[in-house]
């Protein structure tokens, strides 16, 4: 187990996991939900280019495609490339990238899948590619991901840091604002996934601490106990 946890807290989910953040209009928690809107969503990647290299947006719903239901997620913006994932789209059209499980599950590992065009909610749409298990770490368990498509009314926000990171609050997130394209200021709380990442370990490392206590506590117990019956 301590070798376990030490291996997670070396490597992070993704490439230059500090200055990839969640961006959020809510206080960050343990299960995040898509809550920004499109529209917030547009006015954070023009009025923060200042902070932010790349932004991407996305939500997971369920929707029919051949095979049944799956867990689409509509995308905006380079996804994709900010997590430093290849997938073999390009920039033209929508298109659609699998899960490997989900090229297993639904599919049949059917190896002629690329640009094969699937009913996605009514749309026609080619598979540009599949991307290896466990590439994705990001909050909502998705199947498929759909690029270049309508977008979604609501979702996740994930950007790319262009200076070092702020001074962090003690739950290692913080504040941003910016210039809301219709006046005023929007907030958000920026949690880097490194911080992220880190939290479940944490939580480990401390029950693993508590439990020893408790161990060292009773059984000293027990042996004042044997010494008392001699």
């Amino acid at each position: 187990l301590l070798v376990g946890a030490r291996a997670a807290l070396l490597n992070p989910p993704y490439p230059d996991a500090e200055s990839l953040v969640m961006v959020s209009a809510e206080a960050s928690s343990a299960m995040p939900r898509p809550v920004v809107s499109y529209a917030r969503y547009r006015s954070l990647a023009s009025g923060a280019q200042d902070r932010f290299r790349a932004v991407a947006f996305y939500e997971p719903s369920r929707v029919r495609v051949e095979n049944g239901k799956i867990l689409l997620a509509r995308v905006s913006g380079d996804l994709f490339g900010l997590l430093n994932i290849h997938t073999g789209a390009t920039a033209d059209g929508p298109q659609l990238i699998l899960s490997d499980a989900a090229w297993r599950k639904y599919f049949g590992r059917d190896r002629y899948i690329m640009g094969r065009a699937l009913d996605i909610g009514g749309q026609r749409v080619p598979v540009a590619g599949i991307i290896p298990a466990d590439s994705w770490r990001l909050p909502g368990h998705v199947d498929a991901w759909l690029l270049n498509g309508p977008p979604p009314p609501k979702g996740f926000v994930i950007a790319r840091f262009r200076t070092p990171l702020p001074r962090l609050h003690l739950d290692g997130t913080w504040s941003l604002s910016v210039t809301s394209d219709v006046g005023g200021f929007d907030s958000y709380v920026c949690e880097s996934f490194a911080t992220r990442a880190r939290l479940p370990m944490v939580f480990f490392l401390s029950a693993l601490f508590y439990t020893a206590v408790f161990v060292l506590a009773t059984t000293s117990l027990n042996l004042g106990l044997a010494k008392l019956r001699q």
